[in-house]
């Protein structure tokens, strides 16, 4: 009797055959899948994702939400509505004052302070509005100068540096002026000795622009003075030909210097036009 199989062990063999068909399905299913997934990501790996969309911002609407008030104008020359302009005396048009005070220092603007030396020798740093001596005031500071009020007269108070340069222009100013302001005349030298003892290099201003040839001794055993030249003057015009302009034709040079006659040569020295004349009989 123990060797004859029951009724339960009957009727569950149908049951276990049907679970492992059930698992067997589910895993070849899930095998052709992977298959499948495998497949795609070696020929297609875009397929595997979606790509995530991600919200724009939202429209603007067509009507602006802040409005702008155009009937101001800050570029404008002073015509623009409710505008004040204030005009500032920088005191171009005062005259220098003879007072004998030094600006030694100042801070221009609004609320600007000079840095002034009185008669007496005492230095102080004056605000705008505040009496510097007996009768004087200071009523403006500038980048370059200070405007002082003298018993009601405006005066000018300038910086030594700008008074420096202002006489620098001044002087420039004078030299260009006068073409000619100096003459010389070389008896001792002759005028065909000098082209053989002298370097021509072209000359040019600060903007570039021809202004003559530039004197240079061949050797250091040569002495321009015996020529009335020194080394680094310009010549501009030889014997009555311009060199200012391409080249100087050196043969009529030599022509020139070699008839026995003066040569006459204008040149710039120190800044200043001055003419030479070599070769001289009398």
């Amino acid at each position: 009797m123990t060797g004859r199989p029951t009724d339960m062990t009957i009727k569950s063999a149908p049951t276990l055959l049907w679970m492992r068909r059930g698992l067997l399905a589910a895993f070849t299913i899930l095998a052709v899948w992977l298959l499948v997934r495998l497949i795609l990501a070696l020929s297609a790996p875009s397929s595997l994702w979606t790509p995530v969309l991600v919200a724009g911002p939202a429209p603007v609407s067509a009507v602006a939400t802040r409005t702008y008030d155009f009937t101001y104008n800050p570029f404008a020359a002073g015509d623009s509505v409710g505008e004040t302009v204030v005009s500032v005396d920088t005191g171009d048009d005062a005259p220098e004052t003879t007072l004998n005070l030094q600006l030694k220092g100042l801070r221009s603007g609004e609320n600007g302070t000079a840095f002034i030396r009185t008669p007496d020798g005492q230095e102080d740093n004056v605000y705008i509005g505040e009496e510097i001596m007996p009768g004087v005031f200071l009523r403006g500071v500038f980048p370059s100068h200070a405007l002082i009020d003298v018993n009601g007269q405006t005066q000018r108070l300038t910086t030594e540096d700008a008074k420096a340069a202002r006489n620098r222009a001044s002087s420039s100013q004078s030299a260009a002026s006068s073409p000619r302001s100096g003459l010389q005349t070389i008896r001792s030298a002759d005028a065909t000795a000098l082209l053989s003892q002298i370097q021509i290099i072209p000359s040019f201003d600060l903007d570039m622009t021809r202004n003559g040839v530039m004197v240079k001794p061949r050797t250091s055993a040569v002495d321009l003075s015996a020529f009335g030249l020194r080394d680094g003057d310009i010549i501009t015009r030889f014997a009555g030909q311009s060199v200012v302009s391409g080249l100087p034709d050196i043969g009529a040079l030599r022509r020139s210097a070699g008839s026995g006659q003066p040569v006459t040569v204008d040149l710039i020295r120190d800044g200043q036009t001055m003419t030479i004349t070599i070769g001289s009989s009398s």
